[in-house]
């Protein structure tokens, strides 16, 4: 009998352990952090969201800058795909190789659709872009009309500079 309970109970602590790790780890997850950050974030100042509900996200995208060995991919690539009877092969191999190397990480960007409230009480609907750095820190926010006024990906993205001590 005393066996068959500790067995009952091991059983439902491994089940407990179970669901917690994997609630978490869902939670854990880039996109998680990201939609609890910019929520927090947003709730955080109710005097410029009042009444704040978020609707959706778009998907989170990963943005790099370019490097050496990406702009040669980049200008192979472009020049296969312009010529006469370009090679599908080779045009694969090159997209491989980008997805790869894709340059160094600048940070991310996220589409973010939510109601508020204005003074006179009336709902409003607004929709931003979210520039956030690699550790998800939001660092720039575009509102849906100022999204093709971005001209360089850089301007909003600083990489995080390595130790200016560290001798050559």
């Amino acid at each position: 009998m005393l066996k068959r309970i500790i067995t009952i109970n091991l059983t439902c602590i491994c089940a407990i352990v179970l669901l917690s790790c994997g609630h978490n780890s869902q939670n854990n997850s880039p996109e998680e952090k990201v939609k609890t950050n910019i929520t927090n974030w947003i709730k955080s100042r109710p005097s410029e969201y009042n009444e704040y509900q978020s609707i959706n996200f778009g998907p989170l995208t990963a943005r790099y800058r370019k490097d050496s060995r990406t702009i040669q991919l980049y200008s192979l690539l472009e020049d296969e795909k312009n010529k006469t009877n370009p090679n599908q092969d080779i045009i694969d191999s090159l997209q491989n190789l980008l997805k790869k190397t894709p340059g160094t990480l600048l940070g991310y960007t996220i589409t973010h659709k939510y109601q508020t409230k204005n003074v006179a009480g009336e709902t409003i609907t607004s929709e931003n872009l979210f520039f956030l750095d690699s550790l998800y820190r939001i660092v720039t926010i575009l509102n849906e009309d100022a999204y093709d006024q971005i001209m360089d990906e850089e301007l909003f993205f600083r990489p995080e500079k390595s130790d200016s001590t560290k001798t050559k």
